[in-house]
């Protein structure tokens, strides 16, 4: 063989060896891709006011999923990469807070049986319900949909986009009256010798939200007032009144009777607020149902908002809902306390209250919602009675409560809370130190195991406590009570005047402390 042919065979041998190399590289490499692209196990999305995250994996099947932020009440993850077809478990561990004044213990989640679904939890219509109508037709309980436009259809299921048609079906209530993309998982249970709270459920597609109770975001509210503010209904006002440490809006909702003929004095304010407990997400859907009610078209709306402003506040604390922290503002006008700074949230809800209160207004009834989790209570319970109030609190209390008992819910006594005392640091005790309002609060459960309420139940009851206040302030008792506000209001203004007369500190130059402690 020559040279020139053994130099050709060499060279056609290396540039085999060289293709039979690549073609190992490029498959390794492929392999590598591969990996790295493959679908990893159980993982969680995050998402505003979502606090858990995958911490272990005891098989592709069970996971435990840890809550982020020390939180006794609350839990909510937005999973994907779940096995389809097969039971998938998922134990929710609590993470614990030696500081709490409730502890993280999961004997108070026995009976709790939380909620899952399909849709995407950043969208407004992933909160939207439907009931049927005497004619069969499917009608949205979104406040902000008027006439035609609450129309959704007349078949087996409503008309809507956030649950595939094919696993619909089971969002549909037992009596096939009520629709709503959040449903109760399969099966929950707690294991109170591992502090562990484990949920079973099938899942139909890989992706799926668990969460203790319907979630009420900051990113659902600024969807939700984005459509109302749209709708340009008279006497509506949506008052942005700052921000909060985090830049986040703090905003209120008012309800003017657009043709009241009273002044400001005459006629009545009530404010309605959740989420003073951040974490408390069924506050802000009863405070919603109280807004429901009062916006509806129909002439029980109309008589409720007749010589009446309603101030409503579902969601006090902004910052502490998106990170899922509980007790962040609860006493947010405590000055008095070792080290206390004011917090930008407090200063704008005091100067807001200060200026409406000084343009002539007078508060009659300031409420605090909260909520309880599964078997901490009955389905409404009042927490607190302030010693002042107490008579007034008691009788409306009973109003209310017997109402709620011919509704079917399940109520404690109304005349015995959990403790008389002052809640002077709160907003709506704060209220009541300062201008004389009734001060309420109360407790609602939707995830009470002997009586679980749909979020149309839950907003009932707002509904329910917007009608039993109307009723109690025009009542005979009420009527009195008004009376006794205004003078307590009265002196309050006398106080302000003298205060601000003296040159020292003179109106213009109005302090944090003018307005925190002395409601100036």
């Amino acid at each position: 063989m020559g040279v020139a042919h053994r130099s050709n065979f060499s060279m056609a041998w290396l540039l085999f060896f060289q293709l039979l190399a690549g073609v190992f590289v490029c498959t390794q490499a492929g392999l590598a891709v591969e990996e790295r692209q493959a679908p990893a196990g159980i993982t969680i999305v995050p998402a505003d006011g979502f606090n858990l995250a995958i911490t272990d994996e005891i098989s592709p099947e069970y996971v435990v999923a840890s809550q982020i932020t020390p939180v006794h009440n609350w839990f909510a993850g937005n999973f994907t990469h779940l096995p389809v077809g097969k039971q998938v478990t998922i134990g929710i561990h609590l993470t614990a807070d030696p500081e709490a004044k409730n502890t993280t213990d999961v004997n108070k989640w026995q009976g709790l049986l939380p909620l899952m679904t399909y849709a995407d939890p950043t969208r407004y219509e992933s909160y939207e319900w439907f009931h049927k109508d005497t004619r069969g037709r499917w009608i949205s309980g979104d406040p902000c949909k008027i006439g035609d436009e609450k129309l959704a259809g007349m078949g087996e299921l409503p008309v809507q986009q956030v649950i595939p048609a094919e696993q619909a079906q089971q969002f549909l209530s037992t009596d096939r009256q009520y629709w709503m993309p959040w449903r109760d998982v399969d099966a929950a249970a707690a294991v109170p010798p591992l502090n562990i709270f484990r949920v079973q459920q099938t899942f139909a597609l890989p992706s799926a939200s668990i969460a203790m109770r319907v979630p009420y975001t900051y990113t659902y509210q600024q969807a939700f007032l984005a459509r109302l503010k749209a709708r340009q209904l008279p006497g509506v006002f949506i008052d942005e009144i700052g921000a909060t440490r985090e830049g986040r809006k703090l905003q209120i909702l008012r309800l003017e009777d657009s043709t009241q003929q009273t002044t400001p004095a005459t006629h009545r304010t009530i404010i309605i607020t959740g989420r003073e407990h951040a974490t408390e997400a069924a506050s802000s859907w009863a405070v919603m149902g109280a807004l429901r009610a009062l916006l509806a078209d129909s002439a029980e709306a109309r008589a409720l908002r007749q010589d009446t402003t309603w101030i409503l506040i579902p969601l006090v604390d902004p910052d502490g809902s998106v990170a899922s922290v509980f007790d962040r503002l609860t006493e947010m006008f405590n000055t008095m306390a070792e080290n206390s700074t004011l917090s930008p949230e407090a200063l704008a809800y005091a100067r807001y209250f200060t200026d409406y209160v000084y343009r002539g207004h007078v508060i009659d009834i300031a409420v605090s919602v909260h909520n309880l989790e599964a078997n901490e209570g009955p389905n409404v319970v009042c927490p607190l009675i302030s010693y002042p109030n107490k008579i007034a609190v008691q009788d409306i209390n009973r109003c209310f409560f017997d109402e709620l008992t011919k509704q079917g819910l399940l109520v404690a006594d109304p005349l015995t809370p959990w403790d008389f005392g002052w809640a002077q640091y709160r907003l709506y005790g704060w209220c009541a130190v300062n201008y004389g309002a009734i001060d309420l609060s109360f407790e609602v459960n939707d995830r009470y195991a002997k009586k679980r309420l749909s979020l149309a139940e839950l907003q009932g009851i707002g509904g329910e406590l917007a009608r039993t206040l109307v009723r109690w302030t025009r009542s005979s008792t009420g009527e009195r009570q008004r009376v006794r506000t205004s003078k307590l209001f009265r002196l309050q203004c006398l106080e302000r005047d003298a205060y601000f007369s003296n040159p020292d500190h003179p109106l213009e130059a109005r302090t944090d402390a003018d307005m925190v402690v002395r409601g100036f």
